[in-house]
């Protein structure tokens, strides 16, 4: 019995070999088929794995073995193999209506073989490759042949080797004598090579018959070839540990493989167990999927997951779309810890005992998948975190503009919103547990139930805890993801989970509906019911504005669809929706905008309108974040001729990773308070208003004139010369004057009496009527024109204060008259956190509101397609001057284009400025 220490051919695969070392082991393998099949025996399972090495490169000297697989020829069996090695019409593929198993099997995987040997991989990866050649639609396998320069013989023996039909096939003594190994460059002989025997005359010096000495106990039956390899085993391992010196390469075979048919057989003949590796990720094609089957199973057992590709459109010969639902829940921040097992049914069709690997999840994720297994049923799910490989930007760039159609077509969602936990609730309500948040919902959606819950008495105690648990539910980190805007948007029916709780989303969504349209009514039971209600009112701050509200209105407003749920309309552009939902958050800076073009009526999922260019907006992770951020604005600014854009603020940070991450100034970051879900989005009232709903026409409608420039130049940082990309945005319009003056900024509603005099205060009667439009930027909460009873509540306002006291918003408006009040509340909305700023001297000069960081020497400008003015700051560099962008101001007198008026487009050009921004 013999010892193979140098274990299989799979061991010297990791890069591929020369064909002449293809041709020696080929023709080998080709000497072992020739006997088998002879003695009417097919192997059935050839691969590198069972093909054990006595001598490697470059003499091979190669044998057949592992033959728990074999069989009678053109008996019943059972369809078994190793994936990627098994024959088309073992796997349901090619032209034969049965599951034969006739010496064909072999000689198919013979040429899987060969073409591993020397390209240094399978010819079909995946089942739809398989599927695709066997239709005639592919051949693109041989193409590779000649790009690794296999001679034209070898493709030859491969293509005749690889027929899809079983009966177009080479036989084994066809292979043998096929002109690409009939006559090889021999080998030198050994004292090592057994006597040559008269089959060998005609085929060179190679040892025959090609198999391991344990085929010379070789019965016809297969049961007892088992047992004999039972003893090969035993035999080997009692060598490796008497051989405590010589190297023993182990014998593994990773790859899927159905069992043997003989009850008594071992599982894996020639086997030292290896841990489970990590789950590697097989490309996918643009038009395909994964889907990840999870195992049914308790809850609390170790979580078992299948992986398989599917197409979201069914195909003929391929696996047909299953029921799926799509996931929605929170990645979390943490690193992922929980090991879950995953196989790659793709590799392992028919078996359930393929190769097992391993994932590590995050703990969200892995609470999820814990409360929704079932365990009576394998359930199959879309999870972006595992049916998509984040580590490949290609691939992401594919499949996540699919999500919207993946969601469509998902049997329902599920959104997870996390475990049910109590640990948030004040120390005098914990003795009165609260009803549990989804059951609550489910009960204030009965409109008589919600009217007797606002309506308890003081002692009703777990009426208040409940609220509050409602209301901490709604500040859950799912609701700020942006991702979720899409998913919870294209479902048509969607199913909301905390813990082991659920209730449908129409029913959630009608429960929030009503808890905000009664918020005020809520906060009224806390008044004299609680004894501390500051502590709980904490719990129900911020809600009015809350992202829970924003993706329920978004369910309803964002698409328009049919009776049967597919998409007839998207109402929103992309840039209206990147505002709309600046306060939402996203792992990747990128999926501000990528997150939401499926939504996008400008983005690749919808169809351009009559006399539109084809979308440009293609989602593109292996584009830098920079550059990401100044094509969607480049986008916004062709789209609508607008640079209102510069003026909003709507990226999220950059990660500082490297000197070339660093953001142009004219791409405004979105506030750190909006991030955090507090503002419900609104970062302060901007100017520019909401896109395609201008409150200000500055530039009276003028189109922008601009051009956008990314070029490199060197920097240094640390000490070391790098490369640094640089965007420029050149954009043409008019200097009107150099800031001279500043105060502020104005904070807690307290407007410093230096303030009122850059406005115009404590001057004649016509300098007034500046201070109060100034005041209120000239609008009202609506964005329409001040009304002129404004006037009035200004002065009777300034009235109650002393010169060079400041003004005190919040403590007059308690003291004030109603309209009076009104105007302030107006005044604090505006002014907070703004500047008050002067051009020139206050009679004859220009002054308005700035942003908090305008300086001395900024520059007030009119830029082309704006429609507000903006403050530009100056910059000196070793190529000539440039500009930052502060931001948007307002202008006493210029803000509905008077600086533009009467004139003509020759005076226009003849004054006007290209303003270098970076």
């Amino acid at each position: 019995m013999e010892y193979m220490h140098l274990g299989d051919l799979e061991e010297f695969l990791s890069l591929p070999l020369s064909e002449d070392e293809a041709v020696a082991i080929i023709q080998q393998a080709t000497e072992g088929l020739v006997f088998m099949h002879d003695n009417d025996f097919i192997h059935r399972d050839l691969k590198p794995r069972n093909i054990f090495v006595c001598r490697g490169s470059p003499d091979w000297w190669v044998k057949l073995g592992d033959f728990g697989l074999a069989g009678r020829m053109n008996a019943d069996l059972e369809r078994m193999g190793t994936y990627g090695y098994m024959a088309p019409e073992l796997v349901g593929f090619g032209p034969e209506d049965c599951f034969s198993h006739t010496s064909s099997v072999d000689l198919w995987a013979l040429g899987v073989l060969a073409f591993r040997i020397i390209v240094g991989h399978l010819p079909f990866p995946t089942s739809r490759d398989l599927a695709m050649y066997t239709m005639g639609d592919d051949e693109s396998f041989l193409q590779e042949l000649q790009e690794v320069g296999a001679s034209g013989e070898c493709s030859d023996f491969i293509r005749q080797s690889m027929d899809p039909s079983s009966q177009g096939r080479l036989t084994a003594r066809a292979a043998a004598s096929h002109s690409w190994i009939l006559d090889p460059e021999p080998v030198e002989a050994s004292d090592q090579f057994p006597p040559q025997t008269s089959t060998q005359q005609h085929r060179g010096n190679w040892p025959s018959p090609a198999l391991s000495t344990a085929s010379s106990a070789w019965s016809t039956d297969p049961k007892a070839n088992s047992h004999m390899f039972d003893l090969v085993n035993l035999s080997l391992r009692e060598r490796a540990s008497e051989l405590s010196t010589a190297p023993v390469a182990p014998v593994h075979d990773p790859s899927p493989k159905v069992p043997c048919p003989h009850n008594d057989a071992p599982l894996d003949f020639v086997s030292f167990d290896d841990p489970p590796a990590e789950f590697t990720y097989t490309s996918i094609h643009s038009e395909e999927i994964r889907l990840l089957r999870l195992e049914r199973g308790d809850p609390s057992g170790r979580i078992s997951c299948g992986i398989q590709v599917f197409h979201l459109q069914n195909r003929p010969f391929q696996p047909s779309l299953p029921e799926y639902k799509a996931l929605s829940y929170c990645w979390g921040a943490e690193e992922a810890t929980h090991e879950i097992s995953v196989r790659d049914l793709d590799k392992t069709p028919f078996s359930s005992n393929g190769e097992n690997c391993w994932l590590l999840i995050r703990n969200n994720l892995y609470d999820a998948l814990r409360c929704l297994r079932s365990r009576t049923l394998d359930l199959w799910f879309w999870i972006d975190a595992i049916c998509i490989n984040q580590a490949d930007d290609v691939e992401k760039s594919h499949q996540l503009p699919k999500m919207l159609e993946i969601y469509c077509h998902a049997d329902s969602v599920s959104i997870w919103l996390g475990e049910t936990s109590w640990d948030w609730i004040p120390t005098q309500l914990k003795h009165v547990p609260p009803i549990h948040p989804l059951d609550f919902a489910r009960s204030i959606s009965d409109l008589a139930y919600l009217e007797e819950m606002l309506t308890l008495s003081s002692s009703s105690m777990r009426g208040l805890s409940s609220w509050c648990a409602f209301a901490n539910l709604l500040k859950r980190s799912w609701f700020t993801r942006r991702w979720v805007i899409q998913e919870v948007t294209a479902s048509h029916r969607a199913t909301v989970h905390c813990g082991r709780k659920q209730i449908a989303w129409v029913d959630f969504a009608s429960a929030v509906e009503l808890f905000l349209a009664h918020l005020e009514e809520v906060r009224l039971l806390f008044q004299g019911a609680y004894t501390r209600p500051a502590d709980v009112a904490r719990f129900l701050s911020g809600l009015e504005c809350s992202a829970a509200g924003a993706i329920v209105s978004a369910t309803n407003n964002l698409l328009r669809k049919g009776d049967d749920g597919a998409i007839l309309d998207r109402m929103f552009s992309a840039e209206a929706l990147v505002d709309k939902f600046k306060s939402f958050a996203a792992t990747d800076p990128r999926d501000t905008i990528y997150a939401l073009l499926p939504l996008a009526s400008d983005g690749p999922m919808a169809l351009p309108g009559p006399g539109q260019s084809p979308h440009s907006l293609i989602p593109d992770y292996t584009r830098p974040i920079p550059q990401t951020y100044a094509h969607f604005v480049k986008h916004c600014v062709a789209s609508t001729g607008s640079l209102d854009i510069l003026c909003r603020p709507w990226a999220l940070p950059v990660p500082p990773t490297t000197a070339q991450d660093v953001l142009p100034s004219w791409i405004q970051l979105v506030h750190r308070l909006a991030l955090q879900g507090q503002t419900g989005g609104m970062e302060g009232e901007s100017l520019v208003g909401e896109p395609g709903s201008h409150i200000y026409n500055v530039s009276r409608n003028m189109a922008a004139r601009c051009r956008f420039q990314d070029s490199t130049k060197r920097t240094q940082r640390g000490g070391i010369d790098q490369p640094r990309r640089t965007l420029r945005l050149y954009a043409k319009g008019l200097q009107i004057g150099t800031i001279t003056r500043h105060c502020g900024p104005i904070m807690n509603g307290t407007i410093p009496s230096a303030a009122l005099d850059i406005a115009g205060w404590n001057n004649d009667c016509g300098s007034s009527d500046r201070v109060w439009r100034t005041l209120v930027a000239d609008r009202d909460h609506r964005g329409r024109h001040s009304p002129f009873w404004f006037r009035s509540a200004c002065l009777h306002a300034l009235g109650k204060t002393f010169p060079g006291q400041a003004l005190e918003i919040s403590r007059l408006m308690t003291q004030m008259p109603r309209t009076v009040a009104q105007y302030l509340k107006r005044v604090e909305a505006v002014v907070q956190g703004k500047k008050l700023w002067q051009c020139g001297s206050v009679k004859q000069g220009v002054s308005g509101l700035g942003p908090s960081d305008t300086e001395l020497g900024d520059v007030l400008c009119i830029l082309f397609g704006c429609s507000v003015p903006v403050i530009l700051r100056p910059k000196a560099s070793a190529s000539g001057q440039y500009y930052e962008f502060v931001g948007e101001c307002y202008a006493h007198g210029y803000m509905d284009g008077e600086a533009l008026a009467g004139l003509d487009e020759e005076a226009i050009l003849r004054d006007m400025t290209e303003f270098e921004l970076q």
